[in-house]
Protein backbone atom coordinates (compact mmCIF):
# COMPACT_ATOMS: atom_id res chain seq x y z
CA UNK A 1 0.00 0.00 0.00
CA UNK A 2 1.94 3.08 -0.75
CA UNK A 3 1.98 5.83 1.43
CA UNK A 4 0.69 8.49 -1.64
CA UNK A 5 -2.57 6.72 -0.85
CA UNK A 6 -5.46 8.62 0.73
CA UNK A 7 -6.53 7.23 3.93
CA UNK A 8 -2.40 5.52 4.20
CA UNK A 9 -1.81 5.40 7.88
CA UNK A 10 -4.82 6.68 9.46
CA UNK A 11 -6.63 3.40 10.47
CA UNK A 12 -9.95 3.65 9.17
CA UNK A 13 -10.96 3.29 6.37
CA UNK A 14 -8.76 0.85 5.35
CA UNK A 15 -5.48 1.59 3.96
CA UNK A 16 -6.09 0.41 0.66
CA UNK A 17 -9.55 2.25 0.04
CA UNK A 18 -8.81 4.83 -2.68
CA UNK A 19 -12.88 5.82 -2.75
CA UNK A 20 -16.33 5.33 -0.74
CA UNK A 21 -19.42 5.84 -1.38
CA UNK A 22 -20.64 3.84 -3.97
CA UNK A 23 -23.21 0.90 -3.29
CA UNK A 24 -22.83 -1.60 -6.36
CA UNK A 25 -20.61 -0.08 -9.03
CA UNK A 26 -21.35 -1.86 -12.33
CA UNK A 27 -18.99 -2.23 -14.61
CA UNK A 28 -16.63 0.60 -14.30
CA UNK A 29 -13.79 1.82 -16.84
CA UNK A 30 -11.38 4.39 -17.61
CA UNK A 31 -11.37 6.72 -20.61
CA UNK A 32 -8.34 5.01 -22.75
CA UNK A 33 -7.17 8.17 -23.50
CA UNK A 34 -7.14 10.38 -20.58
CA UNK A 35 -7.19 8.12 -17.36
CA UNK A 36 -10.75 9.26 -16.44
CA UNK A 37 -12.51 7.09 -13.90
CA UNK A 38 -15.96 6.11 -14.76
CA UNK A 39 -18.47 4.50 -11.91
CA UNK A 40 -21.56 3.19 -13.23
CA UNK A 41 -23.39 2.62 -9.95
CA UNK A 42 -26.54 0.55 -8.97
CA UNK A 43 -28.87 2.20 -6.75
CA UNK A 44 -31.23 0.56 -3.89
CA UNK A 45 -35.00 2.30 -4.50
CA UNK A 46 -35.33 4.65 -7.78
CA UNK A 47 -31.97 6.34 -8.75
CA UNK A 48 -29.42 5.21 -11.24
CA UNK A 49 -25.92 7.42 -11.22
CA UNK A 50 -22.43 8.07 -13.08
CA UNK A 51 -19.96 9.10 -10.94
CA UNK A 52 -16.60 10.54 -12.49
CA UNK A 53 -12.90 10.57 -11.05
CA UNK A 54 -10.54 12.82 -13.05
CA UNK A 55 -7.01 11.29 -13.84
CA UNK A 56 -5.77 13.81 -11.64
CA UNK A 57 -7.49 12.77 -8.92
CA UNK A 58 -5.60 11.97 -5.58
CA UNK A 59 -8.38 9.42 -4.49
CA UNK A 60 -10.18 10.25 -0.85
CA UNK A 61 -13.66 10.98 -2.45
CA UNK A 62 -16.83 10.21 -0.81
CA UNK A 63 -19.35 9.68 -3.46
CA UNK A 64 -22.34 9.99 -1.09
CA UNK A 65 -23.94 6.74 -0.42
CA UNK A 66 -25.78 5.68 1.49
CA UNK A 67 -26.51 9.39 2.27
CA UNK A 68 -27.84 9.92 -0.72
CA UNK A 69 -28.97 7.97 -3.59
CA UNK A 70 -28.26 10.19 -7.06
CA UNK A 71 -29.24 13.61 -5.55
CA UNK A 72 -32.11 11.75 -3.12
CA UNK A 73 -31.84 11.54 0.23
CA UNK A 74 -31.44 7.74 1.36
CA UNK A 75 -30.55 7.25 4.92
CA UNK A 76 -29.90 10.76 6.30
CA UNK A 77 -32.01 13.50 8.37
CA UNK A 78 -34.06 15.48 6.43
CA UNK A 79 -31.77 18.38 6.66
CA UNK A 80 -28.57 16.28 5.61
CA UNK A 81 -25.10 17.92 5.03
CA UNK A 82 -23.64 16.80 1.92
CA UNK A 83 -20.69 18.81 2.35
CA UNK A 84 -17.25 17.29 1.74
CA UNK A 85 -19.29 14.88 -0.83
CA UNK A 86 -18.35 14.28 -4.65
CA UNK A 87 -22.07 14.32 -6.31
CA UNK A 88 -22.69 12.19 -9.31
CA UNK A 89 -22.39 14.05 -12.39
CA UNK A 90 -25.48 11.70 -14.25
CA UNK A 91 -28.42 9.92 -13.12
CA UNK A 92 -31.94 8.78 -13.89
CA UNK A 93 -34.94 7.57 -12.46
CA UNK A 94 -36.56 4.44 -12.33
CA UNK A 95 -39.96 5.96 -12.95
CA UNK A 96 -41.52 6.53 -16.30
CA UNK A 97 -42.27 4.63 -19.34
CA UNK A 98 -39.99 2.57 -20.39
CA UNK A 99 -39.60 0.88 -17.01
CA UNK A 100 -36.08 1.09 -15.80
CA UNK A 101 -34.52 -0.64 -13.19
CA UNK A 102 -30.18 -0.92 -13.26
CA UNK A 103 -27.51 1.11 -15.04
CA UNK A 104 -24.94 -0.66 -16.91
CA UNK A 105 -21.58 1.33 -17.81
CA UNK A 106 -19.81 1.26 -20.57
CA UNK A 107 -17.02 3.34 -21.90
CA UNK A 108 -15.51 6.63 -23.49
CA UNK A 109 -15.53 5.86 -27.06
CA UNK A 110 -11.92 6.30 -28.61
CA UNK A 111 -11.99 4.94 -31.97
CA UNK A 112 -11.80 5.85 -35.13
CA UNK A 113 -15.29 4.44 -37.09
CA UNK A 114 -17.81 6.59 -35.90
CA UNK A 115 -15.76 10.00 -35.60
CA UNK A 116 -18.96 12.08 -34.24
CA UNK A 117 -18.78 9.73 -30.64
CA UNK A 118 -15.34 11.00 -29.88
CA UNK A 119 -14.51 11.58 -26.11
CA UNK A 120 -18.71 10.17 -25.16
CA UNK A 121 -19.19 8.05 -22.56
CA UNK A 122 -21.92 5.38 -23.38
CA UNK A 123 -24.02 3.34 -20.40
CA UNK A 124 -27.66 1.90 -20.74
CA UNK A 125 -29.78 0.52 -18.39
CA UNK A 126 -31.00 -3.35 -18.10
CA UNK A 127 -34.47 -3.53 -17.94
CA UNK A 128 -35.51 -0.64 -20.36
CA UNK A 129 -32.70 -1.42 -22.88
CA UNK A 130 -31.97 2.04 -23.43
CA UNK A 131 -28.52 3.51 -24.18
CA UNK A 132 -27.12 7.37 -23.57
CA UNK A 133 -24.19 9.31 -23.95
CA UNK A 134 -22.20 12.26 -22.53
CA UNK A 135 -19.59 14.50 -22.69
CA UNK A 136 -17.29 15.72 -19.87
CA UNK A 137 -15.77 19.08 -20.18
CA UNK A 138 -14.49 20.82 -16.77
CA UNK A 139 -15.96 18.15 -14.25
CA UNK A 140 -19.50 18.07 -15.79
CA UNK A 141 -21.88 16.06 -17.81
CA UNK A 142 -22.68 17.83 -21.37
CA UNK A 143 -24.35 16.70 -24.44
CA UNK A 144 -26.28 13.89 -23.07
CA UNK A 145 -28.07 12.05 -26.10
CA UNK A 146 -30.32 9.00 -25.87
CA UNK A 147 -28.84 6.44 -28.22
CA UNK A 148 -31.49 3.42 -28.58
CA UNK A 149 -32.55 3.54 -31.60
CA UNK A 150 -29.29 4.09 -33.13
CA UNK A 151 -28.16 0.72 -31.57
CA UNK A 152 -31.65 -1.43 -32.83
CA UNK A 153 -29.23 -4.09 -34.21
CA UNK A 154 -31.63 -5.15 -37.35
CA UNK A 155 -34.49 -7.17 -38.36
CA UNK A 156 -34.04 -10.22 -36.67
CA UNK A 157 -31.94 -9.63 -33.89
CA UNK A 158 -32.86 -8.20 -30.22
CA UNK A 159 -30.55 -6.09 -28.28
CA UNK A 160 -32.67 -6.39 -24.93
CA UNK A 161 -30.90 -7.03 -21.57
CA UNK A 162 -27.94 -5.15 -21.87
CA UNK A 163 -25.24 -6.43 -19.43
CA UNK A 164 -22.02 -5.14 -20.35
CA UNK A 165 -20.14 -3.21 -23.11
CA UNK A 166 -16.61 -3.80 -24.39
CA UNK A 167 -13.46 -1.87 -25.93
CA UNK A 168 -11.31 -3.44 -28.82
CA UNK A 169 -7.40 -2.94 -29.03
CA UNK A 170 -8.64 -0.04 -31.86
CA UNK A 171 -11.38 1.55 -29.33
CA UNK A 172 -13.92 0.42 -31.00
CA UNK A 173 -17.11 -0.59 -28.64
CA UNK A 174 -19.04 -3.76 -28.00
CA UNK A 175 -22.16 -4.57 -26.54
CA UNK A 176 -23.92 -7.56 -24.54
CA UNK A 177 -26.78 -8.68 -23.59
CA UNK A 178 -28.49 -11.43 -21.19
CA UNK A 179 -29.00 -13.66 -24.06
CA UNK A 180 -25.28 -14.08 -25.03
CA UNK A 181 -25.48 -11.59 -27.72
CA UNK A 182 -22.42 -9.79 -28.69
CA UNK A 183 -23.01 -6.78 -31.11
CA UNK A 184 -20.48 -4.22 -32.73
CA UNK A 185 -21.31 -0.91 -32.87
CA UNK A 186 -20.38 0.63 -35.76
CA UNK A 187 -21.08 3.80 -37.92
CA UNK A 188 -24.22 3.76 -40.14
CA UNK A 189 -24.01 2.83 -43.56
CA UNK A 190 -24.14 5.62 -46.38
CA UNK A 191 -27.44 5.10 -48.20
CA UNK A 192 -26.17 7.37 -51.05
CA UNK A 193 -24.22 10.34 -51.96
CA UNK A 194 -23.50 13.14 -48.42
CA UNK A 195 -25.60 15.53 -49.68
CA UNK A 196 -26.56 16.97 -46.32
CA UNK A 197 -24.23 19.64 -44.60
CA UNK A 198 -22.71 18.97 -41.14
CA UNK A 199 -23.30 21.61 -38.51
CA UNK A 200 -20.82 23.33 -35.64
CA UNK A 201 -21.39 25.25 -33.04
CA UNK A 202 -18.78 26.92 -30.59
CA UNK A 203 -20.06 26.44 -26.99
CA UNK A 204 -16.84 27.82 -25.49
CA UNK A 205 -15.20 30.36 -25.10
CA UNK A 206 -18.16 32.18 -26.50
CA UNK A 207 -17.90 35.67 -25.46
CA UNK A 208 -17.07 37.29 -22.17
CA UNK A 209 -14.89 34.94 -20.90
CA UNK A 210 -11.70 36.11 -19.07
CA UNK A 211 -8.32 34.06 -19.13
CA UNK A 212 -4.56 34.72 -18.72
CA UNK A 213 -1.91 34.36 -21.31
CA UNK A 214 0.11 30.61 -20.38
CA UNK A 215 -2.51 28.95 -19.12
CA UNK A 216 -5.17 26.03 -20.63
CA UNK A 217 -8.05 27.35 -22.25
CA UNK A 218 -10.91 24.61 -22.56
CA UNK A 219 -12.10 24.85 -26.37
CA UNK A 220 -15.66 23.02 -26.26
CA UNK A 221 -17.76 22.84 -29.29
CA UNK A 222 -20.79 20.88 -30.94
CA UNK A 223 -20.43 19.47 -34.31
CA UNK A 224 -22.06 16.42 -36.31
CA UNK A 225 -24.11 15.23 -39.50
CA UNK A 226 -25.47 11.92 -40.96
CA UNK A 227 -22.59 10.73 -42.55
CA UNK A 228 -19.83 11.83 -39.76
CA UNK A 229 -18.03 14.73 -38.64
CA UNK A 230 -14.59 13.25 -39.58
CA UNK A 231 -11.89 16.47 -38.67
CA UNK A 232 -12.16 19.78 -37.27
CA UNK A 233 -10.10 23.08 -37.87
CA UNK A 234 -9.57 25.47 -34.43
CA UNK A 235 -8.74 28.90 -35.28
CA UNK A 236 -7.50 31.65 -33.24
CA UNK A 237 -8.50 35.83 -34.03
CA UNK A 238 -7.42 38.91 -31.80
CA UNK A 239 -8.80 41.18 -33.97
CA UNK A 240 -12.77 40.50 -33.14
CA UNK A 241 -13.06 37.95 -35.79
CA UNK A 242 -11.74 40.39 -38.84
CA UNK A 243 -9.50 38.27 -39.52
CA UNK A 244 -8.05 34.33 -37.98
CA UNK A 245 -3.83 34.13 -38.81
CA UNK A 246 -3.42 31.66 -36.15
CA UNK A 247 -4.28 27.97 -36.29
CA UNK A 248 -4.51 26.65 -33.25
CA UNK A 249 -5.09 23.07 -34.49
CA UNK A 250 -5.73 21.46 -37.56
CA UNK A 251 -7.25 17.57 -38.30
CA UNK A 252 -8.14 16.71 -35.42
CA UNK A 253 -11.08 14.26 -34.84
CA UNK A 254 -14.61 15.35 -34.02
CA UNK A 255 -14.79 15.27 -29.51
CA UNK A 256 -16.17 17.13 -26.80
CA UNK A 257 -12.69 19.78 -25.78
CA UNK A 258 -9.59 20.52 -27.08
CA UNK A 259 -7.66 21.82 -24.24
CA UNK A 260 -5.58 25.24 -25.70
CA UNK A 261 -2.02 26.41 -24.38
CA UNK A 262 -2.20 30.13 -24.07
CA UNK A 263 1.84 30.01 -23.39
CA UNK A 264 3.03 33.13 -25.78
CA UNK A 265 -0.36 33.95 -26.69
CA UNK A 266 -0.23 37.50 -26.18
CA UNK A 267 -2.82 39.46 -24.69
CA UNK A 268 -6.29 40.83 -25.76
CA UNK A 269 -9.68 41.67 -25.21
CA UNK A 270 -10.43 40.99 -29.09
CA UNK A 271 -10.17 37.23 -28.77
CA UNK A 272 -12.27 34.69 -30.95
CA UNK A 273 -12.53 31.32 -32.05
CA UNK A 274 -13.49 29.69 -35.30
CA UNK A 275 -14.15 25.85 -35.54
CA UNK A 276 -14.23 24.44 -38.94
CA UNK A 277 -16.19 20.80 -39.36
CA UNK A 278 -15.39 18.68 -42.34
CA UNK A 279 -17.72 15.48 -43.23
CA UNK A 280 -16.61 12.15 -45.02
CA UNK A 281 -17.70 13.25 -48.26
CA UNK A 282 -15.70 17.08 -48.35
CA UNK A 283 -18.65 18.71 -46.79
CA UNK A 284 -17.95 21.34 -43.94
CA UNK A 285 -18.89 24.32 -42.20
CA UNK A 286 -17.91 26.65 -39.89
CA UNK A 287 -18.88 28.43 -36.58
CA UNK A 288 -17.28 31.72 -34.21
CA UNK A 289 -17.59 33.01 -31.02
CA UNK A 290 -20.58 34.94 -30.35
CA UNK A 291 -18.48 37.79 -28.79
CA UNK A 292 -14.94 38.72 -27.69
CA UNK A 293 -13.29 36.99 -24.84
CA UNK A 294 -9.84 38.01 -23.25
CA UNK A 295 -6.75 36.58 -22.43
CA UNK A 296 -4.85 38.76 -20.39
CA UNK A 297 -1.21 39.46 -19.67
CA UNK A 298 0.29 36.23 -17.52
CA UNK A 299 1.62 36.47 -13.96
CA UNK A 300 5.50 37.04 -14.29
CA UNK A 301 6.54 38.25 -10.80
CA UNK A 302 8.54 34.84 -9.79
CA UNK A 303 7.94 33.68 -6.09
CA UNK A 304 9.34 34.63 -2.69
CA UNK A 305 10.42 32.28 0.13
CA UNK A 306 11.83 33.29 3.05
CA UNK A 307 12.88 30.18 5.77
CA UNK A 308 11.64 31.21 9.41
CA UNK A 309 12.69 27.74 11.44
CA UNK A 310 15.14 26.25 12.22
CA UNK A 311 17.12 29.19 10.96
CA UNK A 312 20.31 28.75 13.44
CA UNK A 313 21.09 28.02 16.78
CA UNK A 314 18.31 25.17 17.74
CA UNK A 315 19.18 21.97 19.17
CA UNK A 316 16.93 19.35 17.73
CA UNK A 317 16.62 16.04 19.55
CA UNK A 318 17.75 13.09 16.77
CA UNK A 319 14.46 11.38 17.97
CA UNK A 320 11.63 13.92 18.56
CA UNK A 321 10.07 16.21 16.13
CA UNK A 322 10.94 19.76 15.08
CA UNK A 323 8.38 22.26 13.26
CA UNK A 324 9.92 23.71 9.95
CA UNK A 325 7.71 26.71 8.97
CA UNK A 326 8.31 29.13 6.12
CA UNK A 327 6.77 31.68 4.29
CA UNK A 328 6.21 31.52 0.33
CA UNK A 329 3.68 33.71 -1.85
CA UNK A 330 3.57 35.17 -4.96
CA UNK A 331 0.90 37.09 -7.34
CA UNK A 332 -0.57 33.90 -8.57
CA UNK A 333 -0.19 31.47 -5.83
CA UNK A 334 2.53 28.86 -4.47
CA UNK A 335 1.27 25.71 -5.53
CA UNK A 336 4.31 23.17 -4.19
CA UNK A 337 6.81 23.02 -1.86
CA UNK A 338 9.66 20.99 -0.94
CA UNK A 339 11.56 20.47 2.55
CA UNK A 340 15.44 19.45 1.92
CA UNK A 341 17.96 18.36 4.72
CA UNK A 342 21.66 19.46 5.04
CA UNK A 343 23.53 17.27 7.66
CA UNK A 344 27.02 19.08 6.20
CA UNK A 345 26.18 22.79 6.84
CA UNK A 346 24.29 23.50 3.45
CA UNK A 347 26.74 22.34 1.44
CA UNK A 348 24.89 19.35 0.29
CA UNK A 349 21.13 19.05 0.71
CA UNK A 350 21.18 14.89 -0.38
CA UNK A 351 17.83 14.65 1.74
CA UNK A 352 14.19 15.00 0.74
CA UNK A 353 11.97 15.74 3.79
CA UNK A 354 8.82 16.00 1.97
CA UNK A 355 7.91 16.97 -1.42
CA UNK A 356 4.92 19.03 -3.33
CA UNK A 357 3.51 20.41 0.01
CA UNK A 358 0.73 22.92 -0.38
CA UNK A 359 2.32 26.40 0.94
CA UNK A 360 0.98 26.29 4.57
CA UNK A 361 3.53 27.15 5.79
CA UNK A 362 4.47 24.91 8.32
CA UNK A 363 5.54 20.65 8.51
CA UNK A 364 5.79 18.87 11.78
CA UNK A 365 9.70 17.02 11.02
CA UNK A 366 10.09 13.66 12.41
CA UNK A 367 13.81 14.11 12.90
CA UNK A 368 15.11 10.54 13.44
CA UNK A 369 18.83 11.14 11.55
CA UNK A 370 22.17 11.27 13.25
CA UNK A 371 23.40 13.56 15.07
CA UNK A 372 25.49 16.81 13.68
CA UNK A 373 25.93 20.27 14.61
CA UNK A 374 26.24 21.35 11.00
CA UNK A 375 22.43 20.89 10.37
CA UNK A 376 20.43 23.25 7.71
CA UNK A 377 17.16 23.18 6.20
CA UNK A 378 15.59 24.56 2.23
CA UNK A 379 12.74 25.18 1.05
CA UNK A 380 11.94 25.99 -2.33
CA UNK A 381 8.36 26.37 -3.60
CA UNK A 382 7.19 26.73 -7.24
CA UNK A 383 4.14 28.38 -8.83
CA UNK A 384 1.49 27.87 -11.14
CA UNK A 385 4.07 29.12 -14.21
CA UNK A 386 6.76 26.61 -12.86
CA UNK A 387 8.77 29.68 -11.43
CA UNK A 388 11.12 28.31 -8.49
CA UNK A 389 12.53 30.44 -5.45
CA UNK A 390 14.47 28.37 -2.66
CA UNK A 391 15.78 29.84 0.97
CA UNK A 392 18.25 27.86 3.42
CA UNK A 393 18.84 28.70 7.06
CA UNK A 394 20.63 31.72 7.80
CA UNK A 395 22.85 29.78 10.00
CA UNK A 396 23.70 25.50 11.29
CA UNK A 397 21.50 24.47 14.39
CA UNK A 398 22.45 21.24 16.14
CA UNK A 399 20.47 17.79 16.53
CA UNK A 400 21.96 15.59 19.28
CA UNK A 401 20.79 12.05 20.83
CA UNK A 402 19.63 12.51 24.47
CA UNK A 403 18.88 9.23 26.25
CA UNK A 404 17.48 10.54 28.59
CA UNK A 405 14.67 12.56 27.16
CA UNK A 406 11.31 13.66 28.87
CA UNK A 407 8.48 10.76 28.83
CA UNK A 408 5.91 11.51 26.60
CA UNK A 409 3.44 9.80 28.80
CA UNK A 410 2.93 7.79 32.07
CA UNK A 411 4.89 4.99 33.31
CA UNK A 412 3.52 1.52 32.56
CA UNK A 413 2.84 -1.98 35.59
CA UNK A 414 5.80 -3.74 33.75
CA UNK A 415 7.84 -3.46 30.59
CA UNK A 416 5.78 -2.18 27.37
CA UNK A 417 6.78 -1.77 23.73
CA UNK A 418 3.84 -1.26 21.49
CA UNK A 419 3.13 -1.72 17.57
CA UNK A 420 4.66 0.61 15.15
CA UNK A 421 2.04 2.57 13.20
CA UNK A 422 1.90 2.97 10.33
CA UNK A 423 2.67 -0.85 10.07
CA UNK A 424 3.49 -1.62 7.32
CA UNK A 425 5.11 1.31 6.14
CA UNK A 426 7.43 2.55 3.60
CA UNK A 427 9.10 5.92 5.26
CA UNK A 428 8.93 6.54 8.47
CA UNK A 429 7.05 4.83 11.35
CA UNK A 430 6.99 5.24 14.98
CA UNK A 431 7.33 3.29 17.92
CA UNK A 432 6.08 3.37 21.80
CA UNK A 433 8.23 2.13 24.48
CA UNK A 434 7.86 2.25 27.74
CA UNK A 435 9.36 0.73 31.25
CA UNK A 436 7.75 1.02 34.54
CA UNK A 437 11.11 2.52 36.73
CA UNK A 438 14.54 4.22 35.66
CA UNK A 439 17.07 1.85 34.21
CA UNK A 440 19.48 1.42 31.21
CA UNK A 441 17.25 0.29 28.31
CA UNK A 442 18.22 -0.35 24.36
CA UNK A 443 15.87 -0.05 21.50
CA UNK A 444 17.04 -1.90 18.28
CA UNK A 445 16.54 -3.07 14.84
CA UNK A 446 17.68 -6.41 13.40
CA UNK A 447 17.03 -8.03 10.28
CA UNK A 448 15.77 -11.60 10.27
CA UNK A 449 18.84 -13.27 10.44
CA UNK A 450 19.66 -11.36 13.48
CA UNK A 451 22.47 -8.64 12.06
CA UNK A 452 21.68 -5.09 13.74
CA UNK A 453 20.36 -2.64 11.58
CA UNK A 454 19.90 0.32 13.89
CA UNK A 455 20.04 1.43 17.19
CA UNK A 456 17.28 3.91 18.13
CA UNK A 457 17.84 4.20 21.97
CA UNK A 458 20.37 3.64 24.35
CA UNK A 459 21.85 4.13 27.77
CA UNK A 460 19.69 5.44 30.84
CA UNK A 461 15.98 6.09 30.92
CA UNK A 462 13.66 7.35 33.64
CA UNK A 463 10.37 5.97 34.35
CA UNK A 464 7.62 6.80 31.41
CA UNK A 465 6.37 6.20 27.77
CA UNK A 466 8.62 7.04 25.06
CA UNK A 467 8.60 7.36 21.71
CA UNK A 468 11.09 7.12 18.56
CA UNK A 469 10.81 6.93 14.81
CA UNK A 470 12.55 5.04 12.27
CA UNK A 471 13.24 6.43 8.19
CA UNK A 472 14.15 3.08 7.38
CA UNK A 473 17.87 3.41 7.04
CA UNK A 474 20.64 1.54 8.74
CA UNK A 475 23.03 3.40 11.37
CA UNK A 476 25.02 4.17 8.18
CA UNK A 477 22.45 6.28 6.39
CA UNK A 478 21.29 3.92 3.90
CA UNK A 479 17.94 3.33 3.15
CA UNK A 480 17.06 -0.94 3.86
CA UNK A 481 15.70 -3.04 1.86
CA UNK A 482 11.96 -3.99 2.07
CA UNK A 483 10.75 -6.78 3.63
CA UNK A 484 10.52 -7.77 7.78
CA UNK A 485 12.79 -6.63 10.43
CA UNK A 486 12.40 -6.68 14.40
CA UNK A 487 11.81 -4.30 17.04
CA UNK A 488 13.98 -5.17 20.36
CA UNK A 489 13.68 -3.36 23.66
CA UNK A 490 16.16 -5.00 25.88
CA UNK A 491 16.73 -3.63 29.91
CA UNK A 492 18.11 -5.46 32.71
CA UNK A 493 14.57 -6.61 33.59
CA UNK A 494 14.11 -8.73 30.41
CA UNK A 495 13.76 -8.10 27.05
CA UNK A 496 10.51 -7.64 24.43
CA UNK A 497 9.89 -8.13 20.74
CA UNK A 498 7.61 -7.38 17.73
CA UNK A 499 7.78 -7.24 14.13
CA UNK A 500 7.61 -4.34 11.84
CA UNK A 501 7.41 -4.89 7.80
CA UNK A 502 8.64 -2.40 5.04
CA UNK A 503 7.42 -1.89 1.87
CA UNK A 504 9.25 -0.46 -1.00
Amino acid sequence: IPPSNPFFGMGAPREEFWAKGVRNPWRPSFDRLTGDFYIADVGQNLWEEVNYQPAASLGGENYGWRKFEGYAIFNCPAVCDSSGLTRPVQVYSHGGAPFRCSITGGYVYRGSDIPDLHGRYFYSDYCSDQTWTFCIVNGAATELTERTADMLPGVGFTLDDITSYGEDARGELYITDRDGEIYAILPDLPGGADVTAPTAAVQTPNGGEVYVSGTTIPIQWDASDAFGVVSLDILFSRNGGLSYPSTIVAGIPNGCVYPWNTTGVAPTNMARIKIIARDAAGNFVEDISNANFTIGPAASAPPTVTLLTPNGGEVLDAQGTAAITWNGADDIGVTAVDLLYSSDGGATFPTTIATNLANSGTYVWSVDDAATTLGRIRVVVRDANFQAAQDASDANFEITLDPSSIPTGPAPTALFLGTNSPEPFREMTRVTFGVPRPTTATLDIYSTEGRAIRQLSSGPIAAGTFERSWNGRDDSGARVAAGLYFLKLSTPEGDVTRRMTIVR
